[in-house]
């Protein structure tokens, strides 16, 4: 039989000591513990606790714990592995060792079935022991929430173990993870008048060239093995075009990436352009990167970087590069000041007719009050005043509620201008020429002057320092 009292947990979570104020003899530390071995508690003991009863400094507790369970851990959470990999982009060969400058990873087609994601499931964590040595599981870490990257054209497999494609068609991975299959649309000839325009949410593959005239908008990604003629281009993402894109009047429109062979006298607009060879007497607008064999003629604009082995051409021929500066944010910020300055000019009108309209509204309410006291006035004219003062007044009202609505007008565009701002300039552009800068090449780099070149140059980066002033440096 113990020789203290003790009030044990059921679940063997505690133990602790029950009265230790009514003590009256002289014990030991390994009294207690031997006590407490009777009681089968043999983990978890808090010698520090049982030292404090023996040294009497729990006289006016009721109770002490002197033994507690170690507690589990808990495992590492459940995780996914993408079983695809678009992280890179790489540049294959063909059979002859020739580089295949557009099978890129840029556009990725899987078939039904497929695994696409492993889920990996948590983990259980450390084992933990109650108070009678008995082994307590390990807690699972969080699991992750699979349904939430689970896309269109995709399901979890009956293991529970991988998401699959539920068809064949393009694999797509959005920012924030979520994997998809879309729809493949096959052209297995040219785009032209027995296909007709196409307008389509799937992606789109064109075994031949894309005819002038005719029209493709997809908000997915669109390969075309032959040559984009004077179409009308627009695609949610990737663009491959394998022969080339030739002159024309309409636009070719991309929000990612776009690789061609070459782009003859076209307006392309996109996020990072790769041209394997030239780029001639063209308007480029980039919001990323530009590289390419050879830029010749027209106006090309970078965000970020531009890499090309030769600029400007033997004829001289006028060539403008501009690098640093969103060209759509700079737009827009144009217009923005502009929008402000003709609502700041609305503003100043509306308040000078205000101004005036109080004043009116102020004198013919003084005199309609003057005869409403002196009680001389006709009753009818007093009533025609009573209702002009009154309209006045809403009028007024009005006014003031106008000005309040293009104030707040004012302030959103002014946040929206810093906003805008803070986005227009990269912090570090650059224009690199692996060979030869020729004559009559203007460079501009963020809002500096122009960099105008008169004599042949080779194998040169230009930058802009602290001044913003264009200098180069040797490669």
């Amino acid at each position: 039989m113990s020789k203290f009292e003790y009030l044990l947990d059921d679940k063997g979570l505690k133990c602790e000591f029950l009265n230790p104020d009514r003590i009256d003899v002289e014990i030991t530390t390994e009294e207690i513990i031997e006590d407490l071995k009777k009681k089968k508690v043999v983990t978890g003991l808090k010698i520090s606790a049982i030292e404090e009863i023996v040294q009497g400094k729990h006289k006016l507790s009721s109770k002490v714990v002197v033994a507690e369970f170690i507690k589990p851990g808990i495992g590492k959470p459940g995780y996914v592995e993408y079983l695809i990999d678009d992280s890179e982009r790489v540049v294959s060969k063909d059979k002859n060792d020739n580089i295949d400058f557009y099978e890129t990873g840029l556009i990725k087609t899987v078939q039904e079935g497929v695994k696409i994601v492993k889920i990996i499931p948590p983990e259980n964590g450390p084992e933990g022991m109650n108070i009678f040595g008995e082994t307590i599981p390990g807690l699972p870490g969080e699991e992750f929430k699979v349904k939430k990257i689970v896309g269109v054209g995709t399901v979890i497999d009956n293991s529970g173990n991988f998401i699959i494609a539920l068809k064949s068609g393009i694999y797509k991975k959005n920012p924030i993870g979520v994997v998809s299959v879309v729809d493949e649309l096959v052209v297995g000839g040219n785009l032209d008048f027995n296909i007709g325009n196409i307008e389509t949410t799937s992606a789109v593959i064109v075994k031949g060239d894309i005819q002038p005239g005719f029209s493709c908008k997809t908000s997915n990604s669109l390969k075309v093995e032959g040559t984009i003629e004077d179409a009308y281009i627009e695609c949610g993402e990737n663009l491959i075009c394998k022969a080339g894109i030739i002159s024309g009047t309409n636009h070719i429109i991309a929000k990612e990436e776009i690789r061609t062979k070459y782009i003859y006298e076209r307006t392309v607009e996109c996020k990072n352009l790769f041209v394997q060879g030239m780029i001639n007497n063209s308007n480029i607008r980039s919001t990323g990167e530009i590289e390419a064999t050879k830029i010749s003629g027209g106006n090309t604009f970078a965000m970020k970087k531009i890499t090309v082995n030769e600029l400007g051409n033997e004829q001289f021929a006028q060539t403008n590069v501009e690098l640093g500066i969103n060209v759509k944010v700079l737009n827009r910020m144009e217009q923005n000041a502009k929008e402000v300055a003709d609502f700041k000019n609305e503003l100043e009108s509306k308040k000078d007719v205000l101004d005036v309209k109080d004043k009116e509204y102020k004198k013919s309410s003084r005199k309609l009050n003057e005869l409403i006291e002196s009680k001389s006035g006709n009753s009818a004219f007093i009533t025609k005043l009573t209702n002009e003062t009154k309209i006045a007044l809403e009028e007024i009202n009005t006014l003031k509620n106008d000005i309040t609505i293009i104030e707040r007008r004012i302030s959103h565009l002014k946040k929206e201008y810093a906003i805008l701002a803070s986005k227009v300039e990269d912090d570090f552009p650059e224009l690199i020429v692996t060979g030869t800068v020729y004559p009559n090449t203007s460079i501009r780099i963020k809002l500096s002057g122009r960099f105008e070149v008169k004599n042949v140059m080779k194998n040169v980066k230009f930058i802009i320092d602290e001044n913003s002033v264009i200098k180069t440096v040797k490669l």
